[in-house]
């Protein structure tokens, strides 16, 4: 874990996010994917899409981003971007629940492929316990060695599932990387193509004067 992370971003979920989503997978199928060499998270990713189609990226962080922010004509943002395939007979359980990364601010995900019941769901912690079994976590991405389940099911136990989001294509869902968060396991394997998904991790948003919605309205 990270420590103690404040959140203050708000959980959002927009159908229809695209208005030609194949289009958007069919580009990234044309894409070269690779699996992490150190083993930090499941299946395979492309590279940083900044670094392969800046127009893309642009565009793509641009339309998420006004969900939050309409005017964005003075905000300013990093984030780091890739197309994700999951293969769901190597990945057949539920992910295990995880922060991303401390410097990331919100986190996106629009899944691409027909997979039903196999997106996200966000969780609280049952305590203050600090985050367990990341080592086991890191072996089993490596191995996919059934024996690292019992490490994936104990630290389930230490939290309480909140939130599920349904993984319709062409659907997004953003929350705040503090959130702990899991990817929901595969339930239909007549599916023959891999968990599709296009995710984005902002890094920062700043502005001057700008304003964070779930700080705000508590001020209200």
């Amino acid at each position: 874990g990270y420590g103690y992370r404040r959140m203050i971003w708000p959980s959002i979920v927009v159908d229809n996010f695209f208005y030609d989503y194949h289009k958007i997978k069919s580009y990234g199928n044309t894409l070269k994917y690779k699996q992490d060499p150190r083993s930090l998270w499941p299946g395979e990713r492309t590279d940083l899409l900044h670094t392969i189609d800046s127009d893309f990226f642009s565009w793509s962080t641009n339309k998420i981003l006004s969900l939050i922010y309409p005017m964005r004509e003075n905000i300013q943002w990093t984030a780091r971007q890739y197309f994700q395939k999951i293969d769901g007979n190597k990945y057949k359980s539920h992910g295990w629940i995880h922060r991303d990364h401390e410097n990331t601010e919100l986190t996106a995900i629009i899944y691409l492929s027909e997979h039903k019941h196999c997106g996200t769901s966000l969780y609280k912690q049952k305590n203050f316990n600090k985050e367990r079994w990341s080592d086991k976590k890191h072996e089993y991405y490596k191995t996919l060695d059934i024996k690292y389940d019992t490490y994936r099911e104990m630290l389930s136990d230490d939290f309480n599932k909140s939130v599920v989001f349904e993984s319709i294509p062409n659907r997004l869902v953003m929350f705040d990387g503090a959130q702990y968060h899991a990817a929901d396991g595969f339930e239909d394997f007549s599916i023959k193509e891999p968990r599709m998904t296009l995710i984005t991790f902002f890094e920062s948003i700043h502005s001057l004067g700008l304003k964070y919605p779930l700080t705000e309205s508590k001020r209200v």
